[in-house]
């Protein structure tokens, strides 16, 4: 993937380790107010989160306060080809959608802190609990996760099951109801699941508890 201007990654990432990282990101927009500079912002939060989950709180907060700055609009096109110009929380909200979508799919992998499954179901968590993005998708993968696939491996559907927990226990107000499963069925899915044992990592039955 390109970048969207010479050395966006690394301004990028400079600026979200900067104290000021709000005004530092609102100032590269600014200099290139186009969709491809939201993407790679994205590409790179999602980057850091991964090296350092603990940040997520912290990095994602930059992003809220980023969805609030109107003087800026972003330049893009729509599904015609006709050039539009869109607010920085909208193409936010596309950027996160798409890369968030991409990402969850993902079926397998070692149970760990660095998991792509797992980081894309914290991310998913905390930009729906901050009305980052949304997106009917990243339900999907709740549901995906708390019903069984005889498709999937037992060793993917533990993840995809840990996966579905994350999202739950950090936002489980908007997976439920109008926006997913409800209440009932996701307390019965999880029942099941720990009465089946899928789950074998010591972390993961924690997580299944606090789901719940």
């Amino acid at each position: 993937m390109s970048e969207a201007f010479q050395d966006s990654f690394d301004a990028i990432r400079d600026a979200l380790n900067q104290a000021d990282a709000t005004q530092q990101l609102v100032q590269i927009i600014r200099a290139h107010p186009e969709l491809p500079t939201i993407r790679d912002i994205v590409i790179i939060y999602f980057e850091l989160v991964e090296q350092s989950p603990s940040q997520v709180n912290k990095l994602t907060a930059i992003l809220v306060n980023l969805k609030t700055s109107t003087e800026i609009a972003i330049a893009t096109y729509d599904r015609l080809g006709k050039f539009v110009q869109i607010s920085i929380a909208l193409a936010l909200d596309l950027e996160l959608h798409e890369l968030l979508t991409s990402e969850l799919v993902f079926n397998a992998g070692p149970i760990t802190p660095s998991n792509e499954l797992l980081i894309a179901s914290l991310l998913s968590a905390v930009t729906t609990k901050h009305s980052l993005c949304h997106s009917s998708n990243l339900s999907t993968a709740v549901h995906r996760g708390l019903y069984y696939d005889r498709y999937v491996s037992v060793a993917s559907h533990q993840v995809l099951i840990l996966g579905a927990c994350l999202q739950l226990s950090l936002n489980g107000s908007y997976f439920c109801g109008p926006n997913g499963l409800g209440a009932c069925q996701v307390l019965c899915a999880l029942e099941r699941i720990r009465s089946v044992g899928v789950v074998k990592h010591p972390g993961g039955q924690r997580l299944l508890v606090v789901s719940d």
